[in-house]
């Protein structure tokens, strides 16, 4: 104590004084806290901060936990570590923005500008391919391929039939007709695309 009751010379040292003045051990705070430097143990993930079951490096030698490090990049799009962009931390301008379509640009879709018509480029195996009835085949057994080799030896595609004007339908047994008709006549009367037809046909 100083000689009086009220004076600030007080006999010994106080808090505020041991820290400023005297070198004494600074108050922690949170900014002094995370400035310090605390080593990552090498099996720990650097984003949860657990050893990590699933590793995975990133180009800069940063290993993250994928259970951890795949849910933090879709929700905020950066570097853990780094905070920095996972492309190449440049600016999104509008030169990076792609243009589908523009209707001030039309020459994009001009198809007799396009290189592969002008000089006729295909791909002559590809639309033979295409036209193979077995090209959607990947994987045929020995039996399936005798039987599709007996049909392209053996079958022959159907004649098919000219239908004259001339051609009249047979009429069929009143005694074994249906008692309703086929609806031929009320078709052909309503629709263009039906060939007439002026007589009801039992069903």
């Amino acid at each position: 104590m100083g000689k009086k009751q009220h004076q600030k010379d007080k006999m010994y040292l106080t808090t505020t004084e041991w820290s400023t003045l005297y070198g004494g051990k600074r108050a922690v705070t949170a900014e002094s806290r995370s400035s310090e430097f605390r080593r990552l143990p090498f099996d720990h993930c650097a984003l949860s901060l657990q050893p990590f079951e699933n590793p995975m490096c990133t180009s800069e030698g940063v290993v993250y936990d994928v259970v951890s490090i795949v849910p933090f990049i879709k929700k905020f799009g950066i570097d853990p570590t780094s905070g920095k962009d996972l492309l190449d931390d440049s600016p999104f301008t509008r030169a990076d923005v792609i243009h589908l379509q523009d209707p001030q640009n039309l020459e994009k879709f001009n198809l007799s500008a396009f290189h592969h018509i002008k000089n006729n480029l295909r791909l002559e195996d590809h639309f033979e391919a295409k036209k193979d009835p077995r090209a959607n085949l990947k994987h045929v057994n020995h039996e399936t391929r005798d039987i599709l080799d007996t049909l392209d030896k053996e079958y022959k595609a159907p004649q098919t039939r000219v239908k004259c004007g001339s051609d009249k339908p047979t009429a069929r047994d009143r005694f074994n007709a249906a008692h309703f008709s086929t609806g031929t006549a009320s078709a052909s009367f309503t629709s263009t695309a039906v060939d007439p037809s002026t007589s009801v046909e039992a069903g």
